[in-house]
Formats: C-alpha cells, structure tokens, sequence
C-alpha cells in the first residue's frame, strides 16, 4: 500500500510537471471558429492574451527576433504575439524594402513556432494595397501554413467613413474574397483575421453582411473580425458595437488594443480599460496590446536601451505602461491542461 501511494504521488507530480512544461500551442493545438468562439483542438473555448509590435520600421525593431519572444513568454506568460509588418507609412516599410521587411517578420513567427506561442502576421496598413497583399500572404501561407501557431489579419486598419461605413465595408470585403482565396490555396485551417470599417471600428455593419464565399467561390471558413479600441478615446458606445455584433453571431478579435488613447498618448484610463476588459474576458475574446516598442508615446512598453535578448529589469528597462502590462498579464495566469 505504501508503495501505491508513492507511486500515485510521482505520477501526479509527473504528470503536472509535463503539464506546465508544454506551450500553448501544445496545449490548444490547432484553433477554429465555431459559431462567435475560437475553439481549440478538443472543442474548448480559447481566450489569448498577448502584445502587439509595433510597425516594424520604427522604434523597436530591434526586438522583433526569438529571444524576445521567448522572455515575453516566460516572464510576460502571454500566450500571442502580433508581429505588425508596416505598409505604406514613411521609412523601411513593406513596399519600400519588401526583402528585409518579410525576413524581419520571419524572425517573429519562427520564434514564436520555436517557442509555442501563436503569432498574428499582421499586414498593418490603411489604405487598400491588395496586390502587395496577395503576394506578401502568398509566401507567408506557402512558408508557414502547416504550423498550428499561425493567425493572418489581412488588413489592419481600413480607414473611411464611420457615419458611412457601408461602401468601405463592401471594398474591404472584396478585397478579403481575394486574399482569403490566396491564404487558402496553402493553407486551409489556420484562422485568418478581417479588417473593419473605420479602423477596425465598425463590427456592427460586418455583423449583417458577412463574408460566405471566397474570389473562388469557395465558402469561408475560420474567419474572424477585428475590433480595435482605446480604453482613453472609446467606451460604452463602441462596446455596443460590439455587442450588437456578438448578438448576431460574429466571432470578434481584438487584435490591438490600449488603455490610452487613440493617439497612443495621453493619460491612461484604467476605469475604461477595467470595463474593456471585463467585456473581452466576458465574451472571451482574445486581444493584442499595444505596443511592444520604444516610441515616444504613451503606449510604449520599453525604454531605450532595454536588451534585445530580454531578461529586463523592471524598474530600469520598462516603461509604466510595460510594468502595467507585465503584471496584468502575469495576474491572469490560468491553468490550461493538455487536450491529450
């Protein structure tokens, strides 16, 4: 009896220390869409938690490689990162220097797959470049599309009118049939993110004219929408949105968000943000805060001069919305147990 019981007791330490050496991805496997839930590999309902780059020609490329990835894991204990490759803005971006801007992308997603986080390979643009798109996503799914980790958002931000989203709306989903149909033909599981009228405001209009088919035909399937917020610019009347959208059935990502505001300066509103928060939670609904940089602006977690290899010190290399982050984060840790 005594040597049952040792027994018993090393196999539950044994099985507890596999538990909590797996990732994520491990521990999820491959995502889906069902109904307004992303769903992991044996059919739970998934919330992830995790930071957003920012544009990958400014402030804070440094940081855009595995090491990074690593420490946000395993001391940050977010679950995804948003690898936010820019397009169309001043300086080294994608349709400037195409090479080097995917290869520094490439950095990010290989570390997350290194490291077992999910990673969003965010086209981040606002205005409409559809053929670049096709092309960037092309090699993106070719390369990467076997990998459970990987989530594409296809357009970032699209601008326009919020008090007439409509045509905008009808331009982004056009653009979505062709790009989704280009993600497609490599990759048919991995769950792809749709932009939103009006900055990836308007989930209220997608909400009764979603996306069926892609430019094929095909119908779509593990689609996602985007709504993006910040907790100092937007409140109550924007989460109406979104609820609106939820009561209709629309799976919703945020795929960045701040407590700041839109500007991403001013004053932190935690008050707001507490309720934001309490909606996504609620709704389980996974997000991406913004931003994982050294930039001049509020929003911007480091300081200049924080290694690129990690291991930061929290009084000297974080900025107060970095420490903030860090322990939001960390204060939130959930068990997850394998699917298998």
């Amino acid at each position: 009896m005594k040597n049952l019981k040792i027994y018993l007791l090393f196999t539950v330490v044994f099985l507890s220390q596999i538990t909590q050496s797996q990732t994520i991805v491990e521990k999820y496997g491959q995502l889906r869409v069902e109904g307004s839930k992303i769903k992991d590999e044996c059919g739970r309902n998934v919330q992830l938690k995790g930071m957003s780059y920012f544009w990958h020609q400014w402030e804070g490329f440094e940081y855009w490689n595995a090491d990074i990835v690593k420490w946000l894991r395993d001391d940050w204990k977010i679950q995804i990162v948003r690898a936010s490759m820019g397009v169309g803005a001043p300086g080294c971006e994608y349709l400037a220097d195409p090479e080097n801007s995917v290869e520094q992308v490439k950095k990010v997603i290989k570390g997350a797959i290194k490291h077992g986080l999910y990673v969003i390979i965010d086209f981040h643009a606002h205005k409409n470049y559809k053929a670049e798109a096709k092309i960037f996503f092309k090699e993106m799914a070719s390369e990467f599309g076997n990998y459970p980790n990987i989530i594409y958002e296809i357009w970032n931000e699209p601008i326009g009118d919020d008090n007439n989203p409509n045509p905008k709306w009808e331009e982004i989903k056009e653009y979505s049939k062709e790009i989704i149909a280009e993600i497609r033909s490599f990759d048919p599981n991995n769950i792809i993110v749709v932009g939103t009228p009006f900055y990836s405001q308007r989930v209220d209009i997608v909400a009764d004219d979603r996306l069926l088919t892609d430019a094929t035909g095909s119908a779509v399937k593990n689609i996602v929408y985007t709504l993006h917020f910040y907790a100092a610019s937007h409140f109550e009347t924007l989460r109406e949105k979104g609820e609106y959208a939820i009561s209709k059935g629309l799976p919703i990502f945020v795929t960045e968000c701040a407590r700041v505001e839109s500007s991403a300066n001013g004053t932190p509103n935690p008050v707001s943000w507490d309720a934001w928060e309490r909606w996504m939670d609620d709704n389980e609904i996974s997000y991406c805060q913004w931003s994982l940089s050294t930039k001049h602006e509020t929003s911007a977690t480091l300081q200049p001069g924080a290694s690129i290899k990690g291991n930061w010190d929290y009084d000297k290399d974080l900025r107060s919305e970095g420490k903030w982050a860090r322990d939001n984060f960390r204060k939130d840790i959930k068990s997850v147990s394998p699917c298998n």
